[in-house]
């Protein structure tokens, strides 16, 4: 389902969707949709696929990209216990 099948779906009574804030903003300020604050909950969380093709290296650009990105997770989530 794509983002703008859920926010018509919801639009038109069908149930609720968890949707990315810029992708419902224009919706928020026309008041065709309202969020919701979820409050005493526990953290989503969402896993992150980086795909390249098999055969071809990475760029130098893409490896630096590629260490920030985990530089970033690591920060974020601290260091992963060894299994």
């Amino acid at each position: 389902m794509t983002i703008e099948t859920a926010k018509r779906m919801v639009e038109r009574g069908l149930g609720l969707a968890f949707l990315p804030h810029l992708a419902v903003a224009g919706e928020l300020r026309r008041a065709r949709l309202v969020a919701i604050e979820i409050v005493d909950a526990e953290p989503l969380s969402r896993s992150l696929d980086l795909i390249h093709p098999r055969h071809r290296s990475l760029s130098p650009e893409a490896l630096a990209f590629l260490q920030a990105l985990r530089a970033a997770v690591r920060q974020a989530t601290g260091p992963r216990p060894h299994s």
